[in-house]
């Protein structure tokens, strides 16, 4: 599959979610149950322009949308026999509230570029990192350099 800026692109190297580029959004969501799947960018009024997702490629289902700006809301959409379903992305950064479906919620696509001042990007593999989660009074209290709480 190839995307606007003609990168080939497969499941393994595209993050799930909704991934920002020069051109427009990279859509991927994993849904290996479901035959056919939306996706539903909303307007500025709320009102859905549904896409197509096709076939799955693998597990996942991807498309890759030109124009698309950080900022806009979108949801993924299925219907059976008896009912229709929105479904927000798991993997979104941002939520509001869903335009169409007052029960449910709209995923926003996020801008995830960061500013390193000139800085290398580290690239550290997930194999190589170390996530260490703490308590910070426990780590801070008798710290010489950390002052005293205002009682």
């Amino acid at each position: 599959m190839k995307n606007m800026d003609n990168k080939t692109i497969t499941h393994h190297k595209v993050p799930q979610g909704a991934t920002l580029s020069e051109n427009g959004c990279f859509f991927s969501i994993h849904a290996p149950q479901v035959n056919k799947l939306k996706l539903a960018i909303f307007d500025h009024n709320g009102t859905p322009e549904f896409h197509d997702l096709g076939a799955r490629n693998g597990p996942l289902f991807q498309i890759f949308l030109p124009n698309i700006k950080s900022g806009t809301q979108y949801s993924y959409f299925y219907s059976s026999s008896d009912k229709e379903v929105w479904l927000i992305d798991p993997y979104a950064k941002k939520i509001s509230a869903h335009p169409v479906c007052k029960k449910s919620y709209a995923s926003v696509v996020t801008n995830n570029e960061f500013d390193w001042q000139g800085v290398v990007q580290p690239t550290v593999g997930r194999d190589q990192t170390l996530v260490y989660e703490v308590h910070v009074k426990g780590l801070t209290q008798q710290h010489p350099d950390i002052p005293e709480p205002f009682v």
